[in-house]
């Protein structure tokens, strides 16, 4: 239900775009401003928050739980839906008090969400996948708060936030959000449900960009200039130690026949690029990012939201659907060839500045977009309420390391954390247990109201 959502919404999202990158319409005075403003958190709420949402009942949800912890999962995950639908309703057609009221019960419902992943995380297997979802749902709560201040001081008139304070809302999510989770969405691709224990450098990787987005919040809110520069290296230490852990994995990449390994493999190489154009406009522009040129700022966003998470979470999507995937697999390689390719030609007209690279790329990139959204809302539609584990790929995990999506039962293991503080750190800290053996897992269609297949219960 909740990626089906998601995929409604990002229509919007697309159109837009389409008709603000060819020029088709140009979106001007308060209405404008307020569209384009619905376009951005139509991506970032509509598609990319209720899809890592989805992600996470269908992670957390495994193994076993109770019926309490059933229909609270159930309750918010339609919760979720119907507040971030009307928030960007409200979005679009008003700037009164109407939009922080809205706002904070989309963030109620966020820092809820993030309890019932804490809840079913103590005790239970972490894997990278849950580590990057864990620090990201967090994040996002941290992030929804600042944005409901700020949507407050933007009704209000009145200062809240120091100046560039406000600031601290975007950087958070794309910090301490949108880098761990494509990172732990692009690894559960690769890895096609079947998740190795993390060991120490799996939770650096998580750990480090978490603490870069708060880091790099701190340093916005209260104007310290060394928290900011300290999040550079953190965040930047995070792609390293992902390719240092999945170089196999992603030298293994079918770009011919493969289906999700390639849309993760692809997230990641956009993840690397967006970080490192990132240091070069820091580098540029250190005295004042201000003076950045709109374009080049636009490139970053794109980068991050079209090449990382829109890659990401369609891997995810074709992990959900491997029962479907015979319905229009021939669309598969000409989503990924044309979004991808649009994408780069999108960019080259925003560092170039001309139009007509835009003007052109922009409806490539537009419709393979709009293709995936048919094509993935008719084959969740038939995927049924337990999605199958794809074939194993030809490397193997160790024996005793790797668990299936379906065999993280909750059941606790000798020092496993009990409270959702010591979830993250507990092991890096922890010295790697030896074999394990296999745990009583309840079948995820026992969480149907809750998994990413549940496309047949609304």
């Amino acid at each position: 239900m909740l990626l089906q959502v998601s995929l409604l919404i990002f229509i919007f999202t697309v159109v837009v775009g389409i008709l603000n990158g060819t020029d088709l319409v140009e979106f001007k005075g308060q209405q404008g401003h307020q569209t384009l403003l619905t376009h951005v958190h139509g991506g970032t709420l509509g598609w990319i928050t209720l899809s890592v949402i989805a992600a996470s009942l269908w992670l957390f949800g495994s193994g076993e739980i109770s019926r309490r912890e059933e229909m609270i999962g159930r309750g918010l995950a339609h919760a979720a839906a119907a507040t971030v639908i009307v928030y960007l309703v409200v979005f679009l057609t008003t700037v009164s008090w109407v939009r922080p009221i809205v706002g904070s019960l989309v963030t109620a419902v966020v820092i809820a969400f993030l309890g019932w992943v804490a809840m079913r995380a103590r005790g239970r297997e972490l894997t990278v996948p849950h580590l990057g979802i864990l620090a990201a749902v967090a994040s996002s709560g941290i992030g929804a708060v600042l944005g409901v201040i700020w949507a407050i001081q933007i009704t209000t008139g009145n200062e809240i936030f120091i100046e560039d304070g406000e600031g601290s809302h975007p950087a958070t999510m794309v910090v301490g959000f949108l880098i761990p989770v494509s990172m732990a969405l692009s690894e559960w691709a690769f890895r096609r449900g079947r998740l190795p224990l993390p060991g120490r450098l799996g939770v650096l990787q998580i750990l480090l960009p978490f603490l870069g987005g708060l880091s790099l919040m701190l340093g916005l809110l209260m104007d310290v200039l060394p928290l900011v520069m300290m999040s550079l290296p953190l965040e930047l230490a995070a792609p390293l130690i992902y390719l240092w852990r999945m170089w196999p994995d992603l030298k293994a990449v079918d770009w011919i026949g493969g289906a999700e390994e390639r849309f993760a493999a692809l997230s990641v190489v956009w993840l690397v690029l967006n970080l490192g154009y990132f240091v070069l406009i820091i580098n540029k522009y250190a005295e004042d990012f201000d003076a950045a040129p709109l374009g080049q700022v636009l490139v970053l966003d794109h980068l991050m939201f079209v090449g990382v998470m829109t890659n990401a979470i369609i891997a995810l999507m074709a992990v959900a659907t491997v029962a479907r995937r015979e319905l229009w697999s021939w669309a598969d390689t000409p989503i990924l060839l044309a979004m991808n390719v649009g994408l780069i030609g999108f960019i080259v007209g925003l560092l170039s500045g001309e139009a007509i690279w835009k003007q052109v790329s922009t409806p490539i990139m537009g419709g393979a977009i709009l293709l995936a959204i048919v094509l993935y809302t008719m084959r969740l539609q038939g995927a049924g309420s337990a999605p199958e584990q794809p074939p194993a790929r030809s490397r193997s995990v160790p024996a005793g390391r790797q668990l299936t999506v379906d065999r993280l039962a909750a059941r606790p293991r000798a020092g496993a954390p009990r409270s959702a503080f010591t979830v993250v750190t507990w092991p890096f800290f922890t010295p790697r247990l030896g074999r394990r053996g296999q745990r009583r897992g309840m079948p995820i269609d026992r969480v149907q109201g809750l998994s990413v297949g549940c496309t047949q219960t609304t």
